[in-house]
């Protein structure tokens, strides 16, 4: 519990930054962190979250672009990760519901796909999810899918405002501005938002 540690930091930093972190989180926790974030920032205070665009995933996917997955099957060779026989679409859903996937074959994901648009596709993943609490646990898998319109409604719906997405290097905040250290992770393939206490 972040609060248990942070209670006597209310309004006291002027910024926050997450990268390719919050994706690992499911949409309950995703809120408590982010009401701790609104709570320990100064008013006036800048949240800056960096995630992988899943949507240009699946865009690349419907267009059949797999140049655009390379960079993900490249992954699947290093250590830890075992996903040398994912089809692409397996991968894709790897990215935001890893924690279940594996509780689909890929009939039933291709079946689920082709048969819902793609938001339908997700929350039908998801309500698996609910459903089996044993996979919730898993470590290190991606359990959140995100979008431009989803996290920048995220930040308003508890309390930020003038939110909005930026590109790499692109910031209302010095905070934010030296490049050597943030939006490094995949910066073409990720969505990057700010918002202010």
């Amino acid at each position: 519990n972040i609060g248990h540690y942070c209670t006597s930091f209310s309004n006291s930093f002027k910024g926050v930054y997450s990268s390719h972190c919050l994706e690992h989180l499911n949409n309950k926790e995703v809120t408590i962190i982010f009401n701790e974030v609104y709570r320990i920032l100064k008013s006036g205070g800048t949240l800056r979250i960096v995630v992988p665009d899943i949507g240009r995933m699946f865009d690349a996917y419907d267009k059949r672009d797999a140049s655009y997955a390379d960079w993900f099957r490249k992954k699947q060779n290093m250590p830890g990760h075992n996903w040398f026989k994912d089809s692409w679409l397996r991968l894709n859903t790897r990215s935001f519901a890893g924690h279940v996937v594996d509780l689909f074959d890929d009939e039933e994901l291709y079946n689920m796909y082709e048969n819902n648009n793609r938001e339908d596709f997700v929350n039908e993943i998801y309500s698996r999810a609910e459903s089996n609490p044993s996979y919730l646990n898993v470590p290190n898998a991606h359990k959140s899918y995100w979008t431009r319109d989803s996290l920048v409604e995220k930040f308003e719906e508890l309390g930020f405002r003038n939110c909005h997405c930026v590109k790499k290097g692109v910031t209302r905040d010095r905070v934010f501005s030296n490049g050597i250290f943030f939006d490094n992770t995949l910066p073409g393939k990720s969505i990057i938002v700010e918002g202010t206490k």
